[in-house]
């Protein structure tokens, strides 16, 4: 079932970040450079940052899971 435009809004389903598993929490989150798709991940920094590198990811972004679920 198809809701893009349902109730006035438009959904770009390109834009929608993935969300991180809970089995992540408390590592380091390696991101793409758009912010939407999780290239790697570690329990440190620089874990983080090789993995995103093995990925190829030549400039990601870095977050520290909470654990808490994004919606």
């Amino acid at each position: 079932m198809n809701l893009d435009g349902v109730g006035g809004v438009d959904v770009d389903h390109a834009t929608v970040p993935q969300s991180i598993p809970r089995a992540l929490a408390g590592c380091w989150v390696a991101w793409s450079a758009d912010g939407l798709s999780i290239v790697g991940s570690g329990t440190t920094l620089q874990d983080a940052a090789e993995a995103a590198t093995t990925a190829g990811e030549t400039d990601p972004i870095f977050e520290r899971a909470t654990g808490v679920i994004r919606r």
